[in-house]
């Protein structure tokens, strides 16, 4: 049913405060288990990547080729964990 323009509207009778103190009460629970020293740090270790530098020269045909680099990555990246000390 539309309900002030809104499809499937709930009206809310409850305290909103203790929800919001609820969220709260979650989030300070999260920041104090991520910043323990018990738990691991995720790293991520960047991919390896190889610079090819291709020199300047001519064709058989007498075309002038200009020089060029190019980048292919030789190891892809990954995550690691850490322990945090």
């Amino acid at each position: 049913m539309i309900d002030q323009g809104k499809v499937g509207a709930k009206r809310t009778t409850g305290n909103s405060n203790l929800t919001t103190a609820t969220i709260q009460n979650q989030a300070a629970t999260f920041a104090s288990l991520s910043n323990s020293s018990a738990n691991p740090e995720w790293l991520r270790q960047p991919e390896t990547v190889m610079r090819i530098w291709i020199a300047p020269y001519q064709d058989q045909d007498g075309n002038y080729h200009q020089p060029g680099t190019l980048y292919s990555v030789v190891k892809p990246g990954q995550w690691a964990i850490s322990a945090v000390n």
